[in-house]
C-alpha cells in the first residue's frame, strides 16, 4: 500500500488474540474500477440528459399541439365569424365529451343567443321606420302645404300628427327597454 488515501478504500478491524494481545487488521482495495463507474455514469448523465430533455421537450409540444388542435380550430371559425359577420355559422364541436368539447357547445350556444339578438334587432329598426315613416311623411305634407297655403294650414292635424310620433316613439323606446330585460316603469 503506498498509504495515499485517494485512490483506495481501507477497513481496520481489532481482534484480541488468545493470549490477550489486541491487534489490528488493515486492509485495502484500490478504487480504480468504483471511480471508472462513477465517470461513465457522469459521462453518460453529462450527454444524455440534455438529449432526455429535448426529446421531453419535443414530444410535450407534439402531445400539446394536437390536444389543443381543435381550440385551435374553434378560435380559426370564431375569426371567420367575426370578419363576415355571419352568426349563423358556428363552431366544429369535437366528438369528445371534453372540456374542448364543452367551450365548443358553449360558443356555439352564445352564437345562437347573439344571432337572436341581431334579428330581434334588425326586426325593431325595421318596424320602427315603418311605423314612423307615414306620420312623418304626413306632418311634412301638412307643413308644405302650409309653407306656401298658410290660410289651409290643418293645424289640429300636425298636432295628431305629431302626438302619434310621440307615442311612437315612447311605445318604440318600451319595446327596446322590454327586449333588453328591463321591466316596464323601471325608467
Amino acid at each position: 500500500v503506498d498509504r495515499t488515501t485517494a485512490d483506495y478504500r481501507f477497513a481496520a478491524v481489532e481482534a484480541t488474540t488468545r493470549d490477550g494481545v489486541t491487534l489490528t487488521v488493515y486492509a485495502g482495495a484500490p478504487l480504480a474500477a468504483e471511480q471508472e463507474a462513477v465517470g461513465t455514469v457522469r459521462g453518460a448523465m453529462l450527454t444524455g440528459l440534455p438529449v432526455l430533455l429535448v426529446v421531453v421537450a419535443g414530444v410535450t409540444w407534439l402531445v400539446t399541439r394536437r390536444a389543443l388542435r381543435p381550440v385551435e380550430g374553434i378560435r380559426r371559425e370564431m375569426a371567420a365569424i367575426t370578419a363576415s359577420e355571419d352568426l349563423a355559422r358556428r363552431v366544429p364541436e369535437p366528438d369528445s365529451r371534453d372540456e374542448i368539447a364543452a367551450l365548443a357547445r358553449t360558443t356555439n350556444e352564445t352564437l345562437t343567443v347573439l344571432e337572436a339578438s341581431v334579428e330581434r334587432q334588425r326586426r325593431f329598426v325595421a318596424d320602427a321606420s315603418h311605423e314612423l315613416r307615414s306620420p312623418i311623411a304626413s306632418l311634412r305634407t301638412q307643413l308644405e302645404v302650409a309653407e306656401a297655403h298658410p290660410e289651409l294650414l290643418d293645424l289640429p292635424g300636425a298636432v295628431a300628427d305629431t302626438v302619434r310620433l310621440q307615442v311612437l316613439a315612447a311605445d318604440l323606446l318600451l319595446l327596446a327597454r322590454l327586449d333588453a330585460g328591463e321591466k316596464p316603469g323601471g325608467g
